[in-house]
């Protein structure tokens, strides 16, 4: 849709029957937005309002964060500083999306006193060490994703004993193995996206000590079968990704001691068909991803076979070595 005196009047009459408002890429200046917000204060239907890819500045932001009563706002690529962030942390909004914003540490610390933000979203925003500490702080705040920023191991201090955060993503920060530590520390943590970082054999190693964590993803973190061994005696994990490392067969016949994952993805790995002896014994597997490995028509049909019987309803063998042999 686009921005006009008619879609304004629409909002503010409460006419506009959508739940949700798109005005993204509008070139909506502060003026528009001004506007925008004195629509959005009489309105009492919409419930997700998306302003990115903009020109809001500080004036701007600050009428909308006055007059906002939707729970959703995106301002992702908007000239904000961070007296506009500081006006959107004393908002009503509760699910927050700020990719793209330089968030200084000023701005952070005032993330972090927000009473109402419960999803914050702020990927590639130039986070340092201080202000990732300081949103660590946030006591309410249970969805946070910080992908694409550079997170050091003094990033994490604070999030050990964060007791709010359910869900953290954090793929693409150049995290190692010391920063993976502190992060299994957290006890309160039941999904964690740490894909395309530099976690390696001992960062997975800690990280499958924690006993809480029923989602981790791993993707592309340079894990070999040392690293996945680890994950044999976890007892809380449900769903591990380990898309695009360098796993062999080896691995998987220690892991197949896990009698708890539900979800495997070990896409484009090492596999050959000797994993077939030894991920069927994995009794509690729903899902199994093993695209783009060197499993051969033989060990398809073994595993296909052995799976046969059980709880499996998905298994993905895509761009394998598979094929049909001739009949003689």
């Amino acid at each position: 849709m686009k921005y006009s005196d008619q879609l304004l009047s629409q909002i503010s009459s409460n006419t506009f029957r959508k739940l949700r408002l798109n005005l993204s890429d509008q070139e909506i200046d502060d003026q528009k937005a001004i506007k925008l917000a004195n629509s959005l204060e009489r309105n009492t239907g919409i419930e997700e309002v998306d302003l990115s890819l903009n020109e809001i500045g500080d004036k701007g932001i600050k009428a909308i964060a006055r007059a906002i009563k939707s729970p959703i706002l995106n301002v992702s690529s908007n000239p904000i500083s961070s007296e506009g962030i500081t006006a959107l942390a004393q908002s009503q909004v509760k699910e927050l999306d700020i990719s793209g914003i330089k968030l200084t540490d000023e701005a952070c610390a005032a993330l972090a006193s927000s009473t109402q933000l419960l999803d914050l979203t702020a990927e590639y925003c130039k986070i340092t060490s201080q202000g990732a500490q300081h949103l660590f702080t946030n006591p309410i705040l249970e969805r946070l994703n910080l992908s694409l920023n550079y997170m050091t191991k003094e990033s994490f201090t604070t999030l050990v004993t964060n007791q709010s955060l359910t869900v953290l993503r954090l793929n693409q920060n150049m995290i190692n193995h010391e920063a993976a530590k502190l992060i299994a520390k957290n006890t309160f943590l039941k999904k964690v996206d740490l894909s395309t970082n530099r976690i390696g054999d001992e960062g997975a190693q800690y990280l499958a000590q924690n006993n809480v964590i029923e989602a981790l993803d791993l993707s592309q973190n340079s894990m070999t079968d040392m690293g996945l061994a680890a994950f044999a005696e976890n007892k809380t994990l449900k769903e591990l990704k380990l898309f695009h490392n360098r796993i062999t067969s080896q691995g998987t016949q220690a892991l197949s001691q896990n009698q708890t994952l539900t979800s495997l993805d070990l896409d484009h790995n090492q596999l050959d068909d000797a994993c077939a002896q030894y991920l069927p014994a994995m009794k509690a597997l729903r899902q199994l991803y093993l695209s783009s490995n060197k499993i051969t028509y033989t060990g398809a049909q073994q595993l296909k076979q052995s799976f046969e019987k059980s709880n499996l309803e998905t298994l993905h063998l895509a761009y394998n070595p598979i094929k049909i042999p001739k009949a003689k």
